[in-house]
């Protein structure tokens, strides 16, 4: 009775690792996105607190804005820049989840390693 339980492991075993191929290459995908949104989100950041401090006039839900005072500027570019940051957040939560899902598998692995272990002495 105790064989079949055993072969029943091995193949979620098996399961278990071939999830584990698509899963690296959606967290490669993932990794790149988010590498990708953030130097878009900061290269953005970078030219608009540039073109704010030339003078450049630049709108923010239909105001326009020229010359904020030094101590708001930071706040007004992420403003100006909030779809950017927008982007750079989905692609960090997508990367976040793709490491959770890999460690969801793994943790299962290793469950399952430890039953299938325990029942191959018995």
């Amino acid at each position: 009775m105790q064989e079949p339980e055993a072969k029943d492991i091995a193949k979620k075993i098996e399961a278990m690792v071939d999830l584990l191929a698509p899963a690296h290459t959606g967290l490669r995908n993932a990794a790149s996105e988010y590498a990708i949104k953030k130097a878009e989100y900061s290269k953005e950041l970078g030219l608009t607190t540039m073109m704010l401090k030339a003078g450049k006039v630049m709108f923010l839900e239909g105001e326009s804005i020229q010359n904020p005072p030094a101590t708001t500027t930071d706040k007004v570019v992420k403003g100006i820049c909030w779809e950017s940051e927008l982007a750079f957040l989905k692609a960090e939560a997508s990367y976040k989840v793709a490491v959770s899902k890999i460690e969801s598998i793994r943790a299962k692995l290793m469950g399952y390693q430890s039953i299938y272990k325990h029942l191959s002495k018995l």
